[in-house]
């Protein structure tokens, strides 16, 4: 459920506003008796939820499920609530799984105990429906039986399509003294810590002439930022394309990022510490692994839609339709397989370590020096790699060989937008200059890939000879693809201008 609150900060002696007239016609307001209630918020020992925002509470007084999780959205005060049944001494697994992206490694358990006396009066329309609630809480921190402290908070709720209502109400609460207060509940009664800001910075732009360090430290803030953000959206809509997709781009750009900038890591001085970036590679590796299996599927359908255009090419309808089965048993298994890994203590550490390596790399001395003098030199190393590795390939050459030139071209290419900063339109005619040749390596790639995945999908289904029949024609044409990509790759090679696009590199 998504909800806009505004929260509104008063004193013992504020008197609400008569706010009748200040809603439109058709819509009445209707005040409820008071109720107690007892919140008792979890978080972990460094309250990480409430510094990113997160509340996860246990309420006690109301009817509805008793636990509650609320998320924060990219709208100001707009809130995405989740609510689970369960008792008061465990945290609700489903719940605890979907802030796993905040947690971590870390363990939960209650942070604090409010009790409040809540007046609420709802905003109704003709039918009796709920359009919007003001509530007046008065609230008591405690500590064990004994009041710490006493606050009083006025707050407004309205679904999306009747905030409309907020604004109208809301001119009468300041003329009557409310001050605005978004600050939740939990983080006054929390302290300093729960403001504090989260482990995690965010990526900032980065200002002119940056070290080298600069543009790495971004990076991998925000690409560990959007790995985070979309670990959520994953975990609530797990068939939410968008979201898996975000995610496989993120792990392809923090193993990218940290392979390329490992020259600028300082050494790991103990075994089994996290140091540099390095001990990260093989649990993203497990990770890209997981989500290309999550995203196989839909990569499927994509091919079939794309492959079966046209009258020299078509599959009869009744084997699609069967074909799509076995794609959905494939989405089935391999959401699954996410699921439980996402769950697992190494999942929850690799979390761990790219949320340290981004807050504070162990960056080396040559780190520190201008970008504009050690981006180039890196990025000269991998055009020679890129260079030797296009020498080897012929229409003919193993996969392994095209694969490498690919994985070279890419990273040159991220190290060439990423050093747009420091050197500018040089660097971008390098990125220019590689995307038609990492196009046509993408399909190849994905033609050696998508042959690979028809192979499963077939021996899912051994017995359906038409289906095998099928599955052969796709891999027929996946081949003809890939072949395809192999013999323009050298004429589109050297069409490019790579005098002038890599006269930056040193």
């Amino acid at each position: 459920m998504l909800q806009e609150e505004r929260k509104y900060d008063v004193g013992p002696l504020f008197a609400l506003p008569d706010l009748r007239a200040a809603l439109p016609h058709g819509v009445r307001l209707v005040e409820h008796a008071p109720v107690t209630l007892r919140l008792t918020y979890h978080d972990t020992p460094d309250l990480r939820l409430a510094r990113n925002g997160v509340s996860l509470r246990y309420r006690r007084g109301s009817s509805g499920p008793p636990w509650s999780l609320r998320l924060p959205t990219d709208e100001p005060h707009v809130r995405r609530e989740i609510t689970a049944r369960g008792l008061a001494s465990r945290v609700p697994d489903e719940l605890a799984r979907l802030v796993l992206g905040h947690t971590r490694s870390a363990a939960l358990s209650p942070v604090a105990t409010l009790s409040t006396v809540r007046r609420t009066y709802q905003v109704l329309d003709d039918t009796g429906t709920r359009l919007a609630e003001v509530v007046d809480d008065r609230v008591s921190v405690l500590e064990g039986r004994r009041v710490v402290s006493r606050f009083r908070q006025v707050g407004l709720l309205a679904g999306l399509d009747d905030r409309r209502l907020l604004d109208a109400v809301e001119p009468r609460l300041f003329a009557a003294g409310a001050n605005p207060d978004h600050t939740p509940k939990q983080v006054r009664a929390l302290g300093p810590l729960a403001a504090e800001p989260p482990d995690l910075p965010p990526a900032q732009p980065l200002g002119t002439d940056p070290s080298a360090a600069d543009i790495v430290i971004e990076e991998l803030r925000r690409e560990t930022g959007r790995l985070v953000d979309h670990d959520l959206a994953v975990r609530v809509t797990p068939e939410d394309a968008e979201a898996l997709d975000q995610l496989r781009v993120a792990c392809r750009r923090l193993r990218t990022d940290l392979r390329t900038f490992s020259p600028l890591f300082t050494a790991p001085p103990t075994r089994g510490r996290l140091r540099t970036g390095a001990e990260l590679l093989d649990p993203l590796r497990d990770l890209a692994g997981v989500l290309q299996g999550a995203t196989a599927p839909r990569l499927l359908r994509a091919r079939i839609a794309g492959l079966t255009d046209g009258e020299a090419f078509q599959i009869d309808l009744g084997v699609l339709v069967r074909l799509d089965k076995v794609l959905e048993g494939m989405a089935r298994q391999a959401g699954a397989t996410l699921a439980t890994f996402m769950a697992g203590t190494p999942y929850a550490r690799l979390l761990d370590g790219l949320t340290a390596t981004a807050r504070a790399p162990r960056l080396g001395e040559v780190a520190h020096s201008p970008a504009a003098e050690v981006v180039p030199a890196l990025a000269a190393t991998f055009w020679e790699r890129l260079a030797q590795a296009v020498d080897k390939l012929f229409p003919d050459s193993g996969t392994e060989d095209w694969r490498a030139a690919r994985r070279s071209a890419r990273r040159l290419r991220r190290l060439s937008r990423l050093a747009a900063a420091a050197v500018g339109k040089p660097a971008q005619r390098l990125v220019d200059a590689l995307d038609p040749v990492i196009g046509l390596l993408d399909v190849e790639r994905e033609a050696h890939r998508a042959t690979d995945l028809w192979l499963t999908a077939s021996e899912t289904a051994a017995s359906d000879r038409t289906l095998a029949i099928a599955v052969g024609r796709l891999v027929e044409r996946e081949y003809v693809l890939a072949t395809s990509a192999r013999e323009s790759f050298r004429s589109t090679w050297d069409e490019q201008p790579w005098r002038t696009a890599t006269e930056w590199l040193v």
